[in-house]
């Protein structure tokens, strides 16, 4: 799925839950049978599902939308600062756990957008999504996730051609018919060009037995040219560079139209955006949000090197230099890159914005001296001193960071649901910090009825489904979603760790490729996630359409892939290459490593080394300890040792650790993990000297991300990622294991309108009668 909403998601290393707190609280003199009509609100919120558990009519009449509602979240609190916990786990503890900005469409402040400079035009690309359609679609059907895809489209204006490719899944049927349609964003047209009707493909569509369960896109491809029976005119190709143009994919179940994605022009070489900030968006105190708010916010807290941010690596133009920006006026801001980027609009129009004023009054010099705003918001500020500073559907009202942090709704947030009602409909939102052993107590407080949701091992399914049979324990049956979690897990070393005998051994490729050797993902997805998962060899999540052994793949890259960057279980072959390479083992079984090892100036050591993880995590607890067994068998030992999270961060960040399992979350678009992967990204964790003293691979690897990051074609990204996923694999500076499935369970009697993703649907949540079972 190429959806620009994910965009946002810097990739960071991911903790048990993800507590992404964008989301609004909210009381509202709403009936739960208003609650029955959010189904239909794709286009104020793309994550909104119609459940279903939704309440039957005579329910709705007693059932008001408000409530609290609470769930337990795995970590220690440690700051507040939204923008310099994109560094580390934070943004997983607090980062977003206070008033800040609304992601609820993309842009998320902008109601309307336009891209200048458009000729001559190179290409131009669309996100189909349900929101766009007009006039609305129906409701989705009971659990269904709407459809999803992506437009890309090439121009010739020499030629009068356009070559199209068009993308799509997850629909309530197979589509119908597929055109192209003439009109602006936000309005319905006349059909100037068939792209196909009744001779569709027949996939791309859910099946209704697994609605949640997602479906391979299906890719509709061709040429219109100005010969065809509906000709392409200069009228038709003018229209298209001024984005009057739109793909319509229509289905039994919407004749008008499903799913739809604007053409939107994107110039050759350079690109500039100018987006128009939405009309009654105010930060939380009451303070209209102005152009003069997002330019301070990138310019005063992003771009400065002095911030610690990975937002900067991520915003970068395709030449990998910023945008710059100009204020059009109160409601409007131009970002322009000399070189274009790709997903340059959903990247920029979903950063989170501040309120110039409230920073100033934190940090008076910010302007002066931008890092100080990385202490500005800390455990010990006052929290009055934080509301007004984002435009968030919560507002933080309490925080003990040993125990509970709680929120109110925001009475100034601009979405309203179709009847005019101000979302969310939450009342408030409690969560509860439960550090170290924090999954067994996250459990434990979901059973007894103190939260309304957890995010359960594959080992709790088994508990809970017991506790429904043997007493009154109303929790959802498809607990597995069936897909995995959009992410990685991996185990690291360091190649910049003290000790100067492992520092050589780290920095040895063929060390590293027999360490994927003894990883044995197929037993760790067998014993330690119950089957429930996918074993990962590649730094891109096999979920991902940018995936090297997506469907469809040439057969000449896969053989690649296989033969030079895989590195399945093999312990034979991992001891026979150790040997190869000279590390031999010692009298006691251990091997050694001998002095000045591969030219490294070394002196001699026992191969031993820590592998650590976050104490807690009884599933990374038990990888280390699988991996430590497993590796002892072929003379290498293997410390296993669980440690405090944030303190394990730290040393991740600064290089200082021998070895470390750990995870990053991800986006379908690779190139936002340019924060990770490029040499001087700010989460280059395996190589934090890599700046000063890159490696040959890792400069081309860098190469292969720029040049992708730049590229507006979908095809030629594919297939630079794949040469990426090839260098990457073989380098193997990230041991890649396997990524369990999204796992969720819930109290069907108090939580709804959720989509069995409550984090995403803050707005439109409720808690039936008004009270959540935490609440």
């Amino acid at each position: 799925m190429q959806n620009p909403i994910f965009l946002r998601q810097v990739w960071i290393l991911t903790l048990i839950v993800v507590a992404g707190i964008f989301g609004n609280l909210g009381a509202v003199n709403a009936l739960a049978g208003d609650c029955l009509k959010i189904g239909a609100q794709g286009g104020l919120n793309p994550y909104i599902f119609k459940n279903e558990d939704m309440p039957n009519p005579d329910e709705a009449k007693n059932a008001t939308c408000g409530g609290v509602m609470t769930f337990t979240f795995i970590s220690r609190v440690r700051t507040l600062n939204v923008i310099t916990s994109t560094d580390n786990t934070s943004v997983q503890t607090t980062g977003v756990l206070f008033d800040s900005l609304t992601t609820g469409t993309i842009p998320a402040l902008a109601e309307a957008f336009e891209v200048k400079n458009t000729c001559p035009c190179a290409s131009a690309s669309g996100t189909i999504t349900r929101g766009q359609e007009v006039p609305s679609p129906r409701p989705l059907p009971v659990n269904y996730r709407g459809g999803v895809g992506i437009a890309s489209l090439r121009l010739d204006q020499a030629r009068l051609e356009v070559a199209y490719r068009i993308s799509y899944s997850n629909l309530t049927g197979p589509a119908r018919a597929i055109h192209f349609h003439r009109a602006k964003t936000g309005e319905a047209g006349p059909v100037i060009r068939t792209i196909c009707a009744g001779d569709c493909p027949t996939g791309g569509a859910l099946n209704p037995q697994q609605p949640n369960v997602s479906v391979p896109s299906v890719t509709v491809e061709g040429v219109w040219k100005g010969s065809d029976k509906e000709p392409l005119t200069k009228d038709f190709f003018d229209a298209l560079l001024n984005g009057d143009l739109y793909v319509n994919i229509h289905t039994e179940q919407n004749p008008a139209g499903e799913v739809r994605a604007q053409a939107n022009p994107i110039p050759s070489g350079g690109q500039a955006v100018t987006f128009t900030i939405r009309k009654g968006v105010k930060f939380s105190n009451g303070d209209p949000v102005t152009a003069e708010d997002v330019r301070f916010t990138y310019e005063n807290l992003i771009f400065p090197k002095d911030i610690a941010t990975s937002t900067r690596d991520v915003i970068a133009c395709g030449d990998s230099k910023l945008p710059t920006i100009r204020v059009e006026a109160s409601n409007k801001i131009t970002f322009t890159c000399a070189r274009a980027r790709s997903h340059f609009v959903g990247i920029m129009g979903s950063i989170v914005i501040f309120n110039k004023k409230k920073v100033l009054e934190l940090v008076p010099n910010v302007e002066r001296s931008p890092k100080d705003f990385n202490t500005a918001l800390g455990l010990t500020t006052p929290l009055d001193k934080l509301v007004g500073i984002g435009t968030s559907n919560y507002i933080l009202t309490k925080l003990d960071p040993n125990a509970v942090a709680e929120y109110k709704r925001n009475p100034f947030f601009w979405e309203t649901d179709e009847k005019g009602n101000q979302l969310p409909y939450l009342d408030g939102i409690r969560i509860l910090f439960a550090p170290t052993q924090g999954q067994e107590i996250a459990l434990a407080q979901f059973r007894n009825g103190q939260t309304d949701f957890v995010r359960p091992r594959s080992e709790d399914i088994a508990v809970l489904q017991s506790d429904k049979a043997s007493k009154n324990f109303p929790v959802n049956d498809d607990i597995d979603s069936g897909m995995a979690v959009f992410g990685t897990t991996f185990w690291v070393v360091s190649w910049t760790t003290k000790n100067p005998t492992l520092r050589a051994l780290f920095n040895s490729r063929e060390f590293r490729q027999a360490m994927s050797m003894i990883t044995d993902r197929a037993t760790i997805k067998k014993n330690i996630l119950l089957g429930l998962g996918v074993e990962q060899y590649s730094h891109i999540p096999v979920n991902s359409q940018f995936f090297i052994e997506r469907l469809g793949q040439d057969l000449n890259v896969l053989n690649r892939w296989e033969q030079t960057a895989k590195f399945p279980f093999a312990p034979r072959k991992a001891d026979e290459l150790l040997d190869k390479v000279g590390l031999v083992k010692g009298p006691d079984g251990i091997r050694i490593v001998p002095a000045n090892f591969q030219g490294r100036g070394n002196p001699a050591g026992k191969l031993e080394f820590t592998l650590n993880t976050n104490v807690g995590n009884t599933i990374r607890e038990e990888m280390i300890k699988q991996i430590a067994g497993d590796a002892r068998k072929i003379g290498v030992k293997i410390k296993p040792e669980p440690m405090d999270f944030q303190a394990e961060v730290d040393k991740l960040n600064a290089g200082d650790y021998e070895a470390i399992l750990i995870g990053l979350t991800s986006s379908s678009a690779p190139e936002v993990g340019v924060n990770v992967y490029l040499c001087d990204g700010n989460l280059h964790f395996w190589n934090v000297d890599c700046p000063k003293n890159a490696t040959e691979s890792e400069k081309q690897i860098d190469a292969l991300y720029r040049q992708a990051s730049a590229t507006l074609d979908v095809e030629e990204q594919r297939k630079l990622f794949d040469d990426a996923q090839i260098m990457f694999g073989a380098d193997q500076p990230l041991i890649h294991i396997v990524e369990g499935n999204s796992l969720f369970a819930y109290r069907t009697d108090t939580i709804k309108n959720h989509g069995s993703h409550p984090l995403d649907n803050l707005d439109v949540v409720y808690c039936l009668n008004g009270k959540c079972r935490g609440g």
